[in-house]
Parts: C-alpha cells; sequence; structure tokens
C-alpha cells in the first residue's frame, strides 16, 4: 500500500467517518431484520416531522442524519479495513 494512499485511508476512517457516524443509533447483531426495517422507517419519519429541526436548534445539536443503509455501508468499510491500516490507526490514536 502507497504512503499517499495510506494516508489517505487513515484520513478518511479515523477523521472523516468518525464525523459520520458521531451519534448512531443500532441493534445488536443477529436483531430480527424486521426490527431495522421498523426503525429506519420510525427515523425517517421522525426526520421529516418539520418540528424535529427546531428541537435540534434549541438543544444545540448539529442534526446532520443519515439513512439506514448508506450509514450501514460506512461501518461495514471500517470493518473491512486491512490490518495495517487498523494497526496503524490504532498507533495514530493513542
Amino acid at each position: 500500500m502507497g504512503r499517499v494512499f495510506l494516508s489517505w485511508v487513515l484520513i478518511r476512517a479515523g477523521i472523516m467517518v468518525s464525523g459520520i457516524i458521531a451519534r448512531p443509533c443500532a441493534l445488536p447483531p443477529g436483531a430480527p431484520a424486521g426490527h431495522a426495517r421498523t426503525l429506519r422507517a420510525a427515523y425517517l419519519e421522525t426526520l421529516r416531522d418539520p418540528e424535529f429541526p427546531i428541537d435540534g436548534g434549541r438543544s444545540r445539536l448539529d442534526v446532520n442524519p443519515m439513512a439506514g443503509e448508506p450509514f450501514e455501508q460506512v461501518v461495514s468499510a471500517l470493518f473491512s479495513l486491512n490490518a495495517t491500516v487498523v494497526a496503524r490507526l490504532r498507533e495514530l490514536l493513542r
């Protein structure tokens, strides 16, 4: 793995992705698929609620939601990082 590419992967995994998944909502492994679908639908309904952004503003939260499928792809990409990247990232984050 080239040095520039390794740097790019480390920046993406260590900085950019951590900002994307700052406050995740997740189910435990093995949870029924129907539960995930129900929770994702409820989450998207909440995002469509006109009062939702107002509540986020009152609590001074940066509300930048991500739907379930793209979020799942980001997390899957993190779990598929090769051992070299994981070791270097662990070293940098100590």
